[in-house]
């Protein structure tokens, strides 16, 4: 039981493993037996498999067991910054400077190569020049074998340096030296380039004479040597001469026993043999400062088997500093060499002043970055714990320390931002106990007055209306017909609302107790006015439209004080109500006219609020009266119902931002065929 137990509590924890670490486990012990197997003398098969996939997995391992410190590391964002920085600041410098030292190492060992290579081809130029000195002197002479003589013995006498072998149709005349007593049959006519002996290292050059037209062929030469090496890059570099093996590769470079000229070793470490170099006769001059490094170039070198005109592998190695190479660049620009210098010194101080301040403002801005988060979140720790009186410490004048000020600003208000919470739902529910009183001011149904059928609509763009319409029956063959539009919204301009509706209906009842026959338009209008204009402020007026329609003649009498002319619609044809009298409650004592039409059987009017016509689409075209008409006429015979709701979605399709519009609002009467009461 207890072995059970055992096994099952190392399973659970092996399964409670991460993937990557139960793999790698299960690689570790394949490993593990093949090693046992390999001492038992047991060679168990599959071994680089296994260990290819140890080292994937072992790697995938390492990063994903660092990354978990790493994410502790980095939760502060002080670490974050920091590591930022580095990545940022720091690593991108030292690569840019890496790279620099490199493409500035490159450049220079090329410039040294390239001149080290002019230097040997003035060289054979200056051989060729003497060759055919010396191969005209010959042909021009009377005794071409004499003249050759003497010519070589001046050529030793002025140019003890040089060598010379001279053929004459042919034959070998003399020489100057039993370094090369004949010239080898496959040097062709103004050959110029390296020869190779056992021993020595020849720079020669041929005459450009055909010595097949049975003139003299002159070959003149000179044995390399530390001296002639040192005058090739003279204070610039020290030059050594290397025969690579064939088949080797450069390595490391290091000194050749007794000369101080860096040389390659070959791919097998073996050292390459180095005959000669320059170091010992002009040694590199010491560096200009601690920066003046030394810079080792090579360079191929084009040379041919003394023997048998064979290609030999020979390497030019340099050794400089950039001192001297900035030196001989520079050479020609004289007094500028200094300005440019000094230019780029201060111009080095500056950018080390200017890193330095960075630095400096670097640590201070961290420090107040994650001062001020550390600050935040304790706030927030404490705001979240139910603790609003708490407040983050302001230690200087910045964004961060604005932010930190806004933060207690928030704290402070959201006590306030709880009440005024609570104040506006107190105020939500009295908003909805207003609309629905307002909506039992308005008509609960139209009146049946036999020859004419109303309806009406109203859509506050808030939770009130400052619109208003009424039908109000003037017994069994009157009707009155209003609708008005008072200026705002909201509750002042549905409060303004209710008071005109009071004050209609009060005048039509005083008008009804009194036995008056026929109600004038004009004249409720004009009261209207006055006591507008006398309980309310200038600001606060209002367009109004009210007609009174007789059921016995069809006449229709209407004031219209400045409101947005309704439509009659008959037989097609759209004819305006347009305004006779201006907005009530602005003027005292205005005096309204009232007109007079007669309707005839299906005539429509139509009188709608500003809301209507005006409201706006997306690109704030307005809704217009044109298209109203064109509405209104093809749908001038369906029931005023039908009709309503036509007119409303049509609005309401159009209409871009519907809460931000005006209040909708509709009056809709149609005089129907005569019916005896």
């Amino acid at each position: 039981m207890a072995q059970a137990s055992v096994r099952q509590s190392i399973g659970r924890t092996f399964v409670s493993l991460r993937r990557s670490t139960r793999i790698l486990i299960i690689l570790l012990v394949l490993e593990g037996v093949r090693a046992v197997g390999g001492f038992a003398g047991v060679d168990l098969p599959g071994g680089g498999p296994i260990r290819f996939l140890l080292v994937i997995v072992g790697g995938v391992w390492l990063v994903s067991v660092s990354l978990q410190p790493m994410r502790r590391v980095l939760w502060r964002v002080r670490n974050r910054l920091l590591v930022t920085y580095v990545l940022v600041g720091v690593v991108p410098i030292v690569l840019v400077a890496a790279m620099v030292w490199i493409v500035a190492t490159i450049l220079m060992g090329q410039i040294t190569g390239y001149l080290m290579i002019s230097s040997l081809d003035r060289r054979y130029e200056n051989l060729e020049g003497v060759a055919s000195n010396i191969a005209l002197a010959t042909a021009l002479g009377d005794e071409p074998r004499a003249a050759a003589a003497a010519a070589l013995a001046a050529l030793r006498d002025e140019r003890p340096t040089l060598d010379a072998v001279v053929h004459v149709d042919g034959q070998p005349v003399g020489s100057t030296s039993e370094t090369l007593e004949r010239m080898p049959d496959w040097i062709e006519p103004a050959h110029g380039g390296m020869l190779v002996t056992e021993t020595n290292f020849i720079l020669a050059a041929r005459s450009p004479v055909d010595a097949s037209a049975g003139s003299a062929s002159v070959l003149v030469y000179e044995v390399l040597d530390p001296g002639i090496l040192s005058q090739l890059l003279p204070g610039l570099a020290t030059v050594g001469i290397v025969e690579r093996p064939v088949g080797a590769r450069l390595g490391p470079f290091r000194n050749a026993p007794g000369n101080d000229v860096p040389v390659p070793a070959a791919e097998n470490r073996e050292p390459v043999v180095v005959t000669l170099g320059s170091a010992d006769e002009v040694p590199l001059p010491e560096p200009a400062g601690f920066w003046d490094l030394p810079i080792t170039w090579v360079s191929a070198v084009p040379a041919r088997r003394l023997e048998d005109g064979a290609e030999v592998r020979m390497t030019a190695v340099m050794a400089s500093r950039p001192s001297l190479i900035v030196a001989e660049l520079f050479s020609t620009l004289d007094e500028v060499a200094g300005v440019l210098g000094t230019a780029l010194i201060v111009i080095a101080a500056v950018f080390l002043c200017v890193e330095g301040a960075s630095l400096f403002f670097i640590g201070r801005l961290t420090r107040s970055i994650t001062r001020t988060v550390k600050d935040t979140y304790a706030a927030t720790r404490q705001v979240e714990s139910g603790n609003l009186s708490h407040r983050i410490p302001i230690r200087a004048d910045d964004q961060l320390n604005s932010l930190a000020a806004s933060f207690n600003d928030m704290t402070e208000n959201v006590q306030r931002l709880i009440a005024e919470v609570k104040d506006k739902e107190r105020q939500d529910s009295e908003l909805k106990i207003a609309r629905d009183v307002q909506l039992g001011l308005f008509p609960k149904r139209p009146p049946d007055l036999g020859s004419l059928e109303v309806a009406g609509f109203c859509r506050p763009a808030r939770s009130v209306s400052g619109d208003y319409y009424d039908f109000v029956p003037l017994g069994d063959r009157q009707i009155a017909l209003v609708i008005g539009d008072i200026s705002g919204k909201g509750i002042s301009a549905a409060l303004l609302m209710a008071s005109i509706q009071s004050s209609l209906h009060a005048q039509i009842m005083m008008a009804r107790s009194s036995s008056q026959a026929v109600l004038s338009p004009a004249a409720i209008v004009g009261q209207l006015n006055k006591q507008l204009h006398e309980t309310t402020t200038a600001e606060r007026f209002a367009t109004f439209y009210c007609s009174v329609y007789d059921g016995d003649t069809h006449e229709l009498r209407y004031t219209n004080a400045g409101h947005v002319p309704p439509v009659l619609v008959r037989n097609g044809a759209v004819t305006r109500l347009e305004p006779n009298g201006t907005i009530i409650g602005a003027f005292p004592d205005v005096r309204y006219e009232e007109n007079r039409i007669t309707l005839d059987p299906g005539d429509l009017i139509v009188a709608a609020t500003d809301g209507v016509t005006e409201c706006e689409n997306a690109r704030g075209e307005q809704f217009g009266p044109d298209r109203m008409d064109a509405l209104l006429v093809m749908n001038s015979t369906k029931p005023l119902e039908e009709l309503t709701e036509i007119i409303v979605q049509t609005v309401t399709e159009w209409a871009y931002d519907l809460p931000g519009q005006d209040d909708t609002t509709l009056l809709l009467a149609r005089r129907l065929p005569f019916r005896a009461a």
